[in-house]
């Protein structure tokens, strides 16, 4: 589990989800970056500045739906490929 790393706050990722849950609950878009398109679909991703991870995103308008795709490390030089 991440928690098991974080012996100060071990608590902290959960935090950090769980508000970024609420933002994309209340206002999906606001504050996130634009990624890439994917397929026809635009991929958000919003940063949990604390653990510094990335929840990648997209949104359906017409289903009033938000997807969580993935989480992903920010520090690492790789990114996540949507490409398959």
């Amino acid at each position: 589990m991440v928690e098991a790393h974080r012996d100060k706050a071990p608590d902290l990722f959960r935090e950090e989800l769980r508000a970024v849950a609420v933002r994309l609950g209340n206002s999906p878009t606001a504050g996130a970056q634009r990624y890439m398109h994917v397929r026809g679909q635009l991929i958000w991703r919003v940063l949990m500045p604390k653990t510094q991870d990335f929840v990648y995103f997209h949104v359906d308008d017409a289903r009033s739906v938000v997807g969580v795709i993935t989480l992903w490390n920010a520090v690492g030089e790789k990114q996540p490929d949507f490409s398959t």
